[in-house]
Protein backbone atom coordinates (compact mmCIF):
# COMPACT_ATOMS: atom_id res chain seq x y z
CA UNK A 1 0.00 0.00 0.00
CA UNK A 2 1.16 3.46 -1.36
CA UNK A 3 1.22 6.15 1.08
CA UNK A 4 -1.61 9.04 -0.04
CA UNK A 5 0.77 12.29 -1.33
CA UNK A 6 0.23 14.40 1.98
CA UNK A 7 3.18 14.71 4.53
CA UNK A 8 1.25 13.87 7.99
CA UNK A 9 -2.39 14.23 8.54
CA UNK A 10 -4.23 14.76 11.88
CA UNK A 11 -6.93 11.77 13.28
CA UNK A 12 -9.29 14.64 12.14
CA UNK A 13 -8.46 14.59 8.35
CA UNK A 14 -7.87 11.13 8.23
CA UNK A 15 -11.57 10.63 9.34
CA UNK A 16 -12.52 13.80 7.02
CA UNK A 17 -10.87 12.19 4.50
CA UNK A 18 -12.55 9.05 4.58
CA UNK A 19 -16.23 10.99 4.56
CA UNK A 20 -15.35 13.17 1.77
CA UNK A 21 -14.14 10.17 -1.07
CA UNK A 22 -16.37 7.69 0.70
CA UNK A 23 -13.25 5.50 0.43
CA UNK A 24 -11.13 3.40 3.28
CA UNK A 25 -8.01 3.92 4.41
CA UNK A 26 -5.77 2.94 7.04
CA UNK A 27 -3.59 5.67 9.64
CA UNK A 28 -0.69 5.41 11.38
CA UNK A 29 1.30 7.81 12.83
CA UNK A 30 0.06 10.63 10.85
CA UNK A 31 0.44 8.51 7.47
CA UNK A 32 -2.60 7.60 5.36
CA UNK A 33 -2.74 4.16 3.38
CA UNK A 34 -5.36 3.35 0.71
CA UNK A 35 -6.78 0.19 0.92
CA UNK A 36 -6.47 -2.09 -1.73
CA UNK A 37 -9.59 -3.63 -4.08
CA UNK A 38 -10.42 -7.22 -3.55
CA UNK A 39 -10.37 -9.49 -6.49
CA UNK A 40 -13.83 -11.87 -7.45
CA UNK A 41 -12.41 -14.92 -5.29
CA UNK A 42 -11.64 -12.38 -2.53
CA UNK A 43 -14.93 -11.08 -2.71
CA UNK A 44 -17.29 -14.57 -2.28
CA UNK A 45 -14.63 -15.55 0.22
CA UNK A 46 -15.35 -12.62 2.79
CA UNK A 47 -19.28 -13.11 1.62
CA UNK A 48 -19.12 -17.03 3.00
CA UNK A 49 -17.00 -16.14 6.05
CA UNK A 50 -19.73 -13.82 7.33
CA UNK A 51 -22.40 -16.14 6.28
CA UNK A 52 -20.97 -19.21 7.76
CA UNK A 53 -19.93 -17.32 10.83
CA UNK A 54 -23.21 -15.50 12.02
CA UNK A 55 -25.42 -18.56 12.23
CA UNK A 56 -22.79 -20.29 14.48
CA UNK A 57 -22.41 -17.09 16.34
CA UNK A 58 -26.53 -16.46 16.96
CA UNK A 59 -27.66 -16.84 20.14
CA UNK A 60 -23.97 -15.94 21.81
CA UNK A 61 -22.43 -12.71 22.88
CA UNK A 62 -20.34 -12.49 19.44
CA UNK A 63 -21.33 -11.27 16.31
CA UNK A 64 -19.55 -11.09 13.23
CA UNK A 65 -18.60 -8.01 11.59
CA UNK A 66 -17.55 -6.89 7.87
CA UNK A 67 -14.83 -5.07 6.80
CA UNK A 68 -16.57 -2.04 7.32
CA UNK A 69 -16.01 -1.88 10.57
CA UNK A 70 -12.55 0.26 11.68
CA UNK A 71 -10.20 -1.36 13.93
CA UNK A 72 -7.97 0.69 16.20
CA UNK A 73 -4.93 -1.10 17.89
CA UNK A 74 -4.41 1.36 20.74
CA UNK A 75 -1.17 0.41 21.61
CA UNK A 76 0.28 0.94 18.28
CA UNK A 77 -2.26 3.60 16.98
CA UNK A 78 -3.34 1.55 13.69
CA UNK A 79 -6.29 2.45 12.45
CA UNK A 80 -7.27 -0.45 9.74
CA UNK A 81 -10.36 -2.15 8.28
CA UNK A 82 -9.75 -5.97 8.88
CA UNK A 83 -11.40 -8.09 6.07
CA UNK A 84 -13.76 -9.54 8.98
CA UNK A 85 -14.29 -9.45 12.89
CA UNK A 86 -15.76 -10.88 15.43
CA UNK A 87 -16.60 -9.04 18.90
CA UNK A 88 -17.81 -10.73 21.98
CA UNK A 89 -19.46 -8.55 24.56
CA UNK A 90 -20.16 -5.12 24.26
CA UNK A 91 -18.05 -3.11 21.51
CA UNK A 92 -15.45 -1.28 22.36
CA UNK A 93 -15.97 1.99 20.17
CA UNK A 94 -13.85 5.29 20.78
CA UNK A 95 -13.79 8.04 18.79
CA UNK A 96 -14.86 7.84 14.73
CA UNK A 97 -16.56 4.65 15.89
CA UNK A 98 -13.06 2.45 15.79
CA UNK A 99 -13.49 -0.98 17.41
CA UNK A 100 -10.99 -1.44 19.94
CA UNK A 101 -11.88 -4.73 21.53
CA UNK A 102 -12.12 -7.77 18.43
CA UNK A 103 -11.88 -11.05 19.76
CA UNK A 104 -10.95 -12.76 16.25
CA UNK A 105 -9.65 -11.06 13.08
CA UNK A 106 -9.76 -12.68 9.59
CA UNK A 107 -7.91 -11.06 6.48
CA UNK A 108 -8.16 -12.89 3.06
CA UNK A 109 -4.64 -12.80 1.15
CA UNK A 110 -3.69 -10.79 -1.56
CA UNK A 111 0.18 -11.07 -3.39
CA UNK A 112 0.21 -7.14 -2.85
CA UNK A 113 -0.75 -7.24 0.99
CA UNK A 114 0.68 -10.83 2.00
CA UNK A 115 3.86 -9.76 3.60
CA UNK A 116 1.97 -6.93 5.27
CA UNK A 117 -0.52 -8.95 6.43
CA UNK A 118 1.49 -11.94 7.63
CA UNK A 119 3.76 -10.01 9.33
CA UNK A 120 3.44 -6.18 9.88
CA UNK A 121 -0.15 -6.47 10.40
CA UNK A 122 -0.17 -9.34 13.07
CA UNK A 123 2.34 -6.94 15.03
CA UNK A 124 0.21 -4.60 15.00
CA UNK A 125 -3.32 -7.30 16.00
CA UNK A 126 -1.22 -9.08 18.73
CA UNK A 127 -0.96 -5.86 20.72
CA UNK A 128 -4.77 -5.95 20.80
CA UNK A 129 -5.37 -7.27 24.90
CA UNK A 130 -8.62 -9.07 23.40
CA UNK A 131 -7.72 -10.64 20.46
CA UNK A 132 -6.91 -14.37 21.13
CA UNK A 133 -7.01 -15.79 17.00
CA UNK A 134 -5.68 -14.11 13.66
CA UNK A 135 -6.98 -15.83 10.90
CA UNK A 136 -5.91 -15.97 7.32
CA UNK A 137 -7.26 -17.03 4.46
CA UNK A 138 -5.95 -18.21 1.01
CA UNK A 139 -7.65 -16.79 -2.14
CA UNK A 140 -6.57 -18.88 -4.61
CA UNK A 141 -6.33 -22.25 -2.81
CA UNK A 142 -7.71 -24.33 0.21
CA UNK A 143 -5.54 -23.05 2.64
CA UNK A 144 -5.91 -21.00 6.33
CA UNK A 145 -3.37 -20.48 8.83
CA UNK A 146 -4.76 -19.40 12.45
CA UNK A 147 -2.32 -18.12 14.96
CA UNK A 148 -3.84 -18.61 18.25
CA UNK A 149 -2.44 -16.30 21.75
CA UNK A 150 -2.16 -19.39 24.02
CA UNK A 151 -2.19 -18.80 27.71
CA UNK A 152 1.23 -17.74 28.48
CA UNK A 153 0.86 -14.80 25.63
CA UNK A 154 2.84 -16.60 22.89
CA UNK A 155 1.45 -17.62 19.32
CA UNK A 156 0.74 -20.57 17.77
CA UNK A 157 0.09 -21.46 14.00
CA UNK A 158 -2.24 -24.27 12.94
CA UNK A 159 -2.63 -25.06 9.09
CA UNK A 160 -6.34 -25.92 7.91
CA UNK A 161 -4.97 -27.21 4.34
CA UNK A 162 -7.53 -28.84 1.63
CA UNK A 163 -11.35 -28.79 1.27
CA UNK A 164 -11.81 -31.72 3.37
CA UNK A 165 -10.29 -29.71 6.57
CA UNK A 166 -12.52 -27.81 9.13
CA UNK A 167 -11.50 -24.45 10.72
CA UNK A 168 -11.30 -24.40 14.40
CA UNK A 169 -12.09 -20.94 16.06
CA UNK A 170 -11.31 -22.06 19.86
CA UNK A 171 -11.72 -18.61 21.25
CA UNK A 172 -15.41 -18.57 20.13
CA UNK A 173 -16.04 -22.16 20.27
CA UNK A 174 -17.09 -23.07 16.69
CA UNK A 175 -16.04 -24.56 13.79
CA UNK A 176 -16.06 -23.91 9.88
CA UNK A 177 -15.73 -26.25 6.82
CA UNK A 178 -13.63 -24.90 4.44
CA UNK A 179 -15.72 -26.14 1.66
CA UNK A 180 -18.33 -23.83 2.97
CA UNK A 181 -15.98 -20.83 3.23
CA UNK A 182 -14.86 -21.62 -0.36
CA UNK A 183 -18.19 -22.48 -1.54
CA UNK A 184 -17.89 -21.47 -5.51
CA UNK A 185 -14.86 -19.46 -5.30
CA UNK A 186 -13.20 -19.22 -9.03
CA UNK A 187 -9.72 -19.79 -7.63
CA UNK A 188 -8.72 -18.75 -11.36
CA UNK A 189 -9.96 -15.26 -10.47
CA UNK A 190 -7.97 -14.97 -7.54
CA UNK A 191 -5.15 -11.86 -7.24
CA UNK A 192 -2.28 -12.58 -9.54
CA UNK A 193 1.00 -11.73 -8.37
Amino acid sequence: MAPVAHPRFTYEEYVAMERQFGTKYEFHQGQVFAMSGGSPAHSIIQVNLAAALAPRLNGTSCIAYSSDLRVLVEASGLYTYPDLSIVCGPLGLVGGMSATNPKVVFEVLSPSTRRYDCIGKFAHYRQIPSLEEYVLVEQDSFGIDRHRRRADGEWELTQFLGEDAVLELASVNISVPLRQIYANVPFELAEQP
